[in-house]
């Protein structure tokens, strides 16, 4: 054990001591007795003076005609981790100097990437666990539009093997090292405010539901028709007419006119309409185009109890008048006189 080292600077009743050191990491204890710390253990690393750079690059790309973040990552081996290749932050070591400097430095070594102080976002210092002093000072830097050149490397093998990666924030989010999250959580417009929540009224989602559960009753009922496609095609294709019509897909009949007729009749002023307006005509046209729907399913399944027998493949459709009334009432047909 080492001579006890007052901390510079000196800070009254503290006493480091160096347990163990090496040219990397210095094994240390820390005692303050009248704050209750009798000997607290912790690393410190030699080699940087206890402090570390990490930079995380992003950049601005188009994803299904929509701007999303990459972020800018190493794929290497840490040992202390496993031997296997782990994305993680861009690092190194302090050396002297400004800290801005290391930070220029390893964008140049670990990525290719040759930028200036002036690009760096400075995104403040964290600690990396509490078994350890070492301090992290974080940066950040837009490299949209630029293109990487040679990365340098710093002669070791261990970096020679790496490589830089791009990822999306989803990837970005599983990886464990924990200075990624950190400062992917402080890059200036990546944490917005979320939207306020898009709440349907009790009534408006009833009778939203009422004409979904109408749908997927008559899209049942094609799905039970299918096997007689080929026999019938001109009834089947009717019966599909009659689904685009209910589910207003059709802007030219059934609810889809309704909608266009609704928002055609709305008052012309030079104010615009009020929110709350806008939303009760809507909330009250589902709730008509519900009530229609209800209406309609009653009396096709009122027709199918009926005539269901006269709808069995072996006399081919029977006469054919309960279909003919089905697709009246859909509005794909006219009932037989």
């Amino acid at each position: 054990m080492s001579e006890q080292q007052p901390e510079a600077p000196a800070i009254p009743g503290v006493t480091r001591q160096t347990l163990m050191q090496n040219d990397w990491v210095s094994l240390m204890i820390v005692r303050k007795p009248e704050a209750g710390v009798n000997g607290y253990v912790y690393s410190h690393e030699t080699r940087c003076r206890g402090r570390i750079v990490a930079v995380l690059p992003y950049r601005a790309v188009a994803l299904a005609g929509r701007p999303v973040r990459e972020y800018l990552v190493k794929s290497e081996m840490t040992p202390c981790w496993g031997f296997d290749q782990v994305l993680s932050a861009i690092t190194g070591g302090y050396e002297g100097g400004g800290i801005e400097d290391d930070a220029v430095r390893e964008m140049l070594e670990e990525t290719g990437y040759a930028i200036t102080r002036d690009e760096l976002i400075p995104l403040g210092t964290s600690f990396a666990s509490k078994s350890a002093d070492t301090v992290y000072s974080l940066f950040s830097v837009d490299l949209t539009g630029r293109e990487a050149g040679e990365a340098i490397g710093d002669g070791a093998r261990l970096e020679a093997e790496s490589a830089a990666v791009w990822v999306d924030a989803v990837t970005l989010a599983t990886l464990s090292d924990p200075q990624l999250a950190v400062m992917c959580m402080r890059i200036p417009g990546v944490c917005e405010p979320a939207p306020e929540p898009l709440i349907m009224p009790a009534d408006e989602f009833a009778a939203t539901r009422t004409v979904a559960e109408a749908l997927t009753a008559v899209r049942r009922g094609l799905d039970l028709a299918a096997p007689f496609a080929d026999a019938d095609r001109e009834i089947i294709a009717s019966a599909r007419e009659a689904l685009r019509v209910l589910g207003g897909e059709e802007t030219d009949a059934g609810p889809g006119e309704a909608i266009v007729e609704t928002l055609e009749a709305l008052p012309a002023s030079a104010a615009p309409l009020e929110r709350e307006h806008v939303q009760d005509l809507i909330a009250a046209e589902l709730e008509r185009r519900a009530e229609a729907a209800e209406a309609k399913l009653a009396a096709i399944r009122d027709l199918v109890e009926a005539g269901w027998p006269g709808l069995r493949p072996s006399t081919r459709l029977g006469s054919g008048t309960a279909v003919q009334r089905i697709l009246a009432i859909t509005g794909t047909g006219e009932a037989e006189t």
